[in-house]
């Protein structure tokens, strides 16, 4: 779909193509449309050869993907990360992939899946971000860390009631 300030609608194609189809010039039609010869020696093309379907907008999307990951890879990469729980690194080594085909993809698949305006959705609300917590006592060297999806006020102060926890379940106590 064009946008809202495109010069070249599918309308304004097809009038550059009979400008050009009433034998005008192509580099003075599109000066006048305010395209490139290129541009507009490429609506005449598929003009000629498909007609008024030709001027429609077409996907950029290739209609082949030859070195797409099979499905069968896929499986495997979705069953270690529910079994094992770890990152792409160490999955990617133990399936003898590299760690970004097993870099991640959001529950239910991404834009493949949902189609690309719902991956563009599912990416503001934060679909392929995690956030690491991390507390690090200075003089034992001993951490603690969680996962979330946020930062916060809410993950956070849980985070540090859990961490607090943690460490005087070892014995330290933390003083401000």
């Amino acid at each position: 779909m064009a946008h809202a300030n495109t010069r070249l609608t599918p309308a304004g194609r097809f009038v550059m193509v009979q400008r050009i189809g009433a034998g005008r010039p192509v580099a003075h039609v599109a000066a006048e449309m305010g395209a490139s010869r290129t541009t507009a020696w490429r609506w005449w093309r598929r003009f000629q050869v498909e007609g008024r379907a030709g001027l429609v907008d077409r996907p950029s999307v290739a209609r082949s993907h030859p070195r797409r990951t099979s499905p069968s890879v896929e499986a495997r990469v979705r069953i270690a990360r529910m079994l094992s729980r770890r990152g792409p690194v160490r999955i990617g080594y133990h399936l003898g992939l590299t760690a970004s085909t097993v870099g991640r993809i959001p529950d239910g698949g991404g834009h493949r899946a949902l189609g690309r305006a719902d991956g563009r959705r599912d990416r503001r609300r934060g679909v392929g971000c995690d956030y690491v917590h991390t507390a690090i006592d200075d003089h034992y060297r001993l951490a603690y860390a969680e996962i979330h999806d946020d930062e916060k006020c809410t993950a956070c102060a849980g985070f540090l009631t859990r961490a607090a926890g943690f460490y005087a379940s070892h014995g330290i106590t933390a003083s401000a």
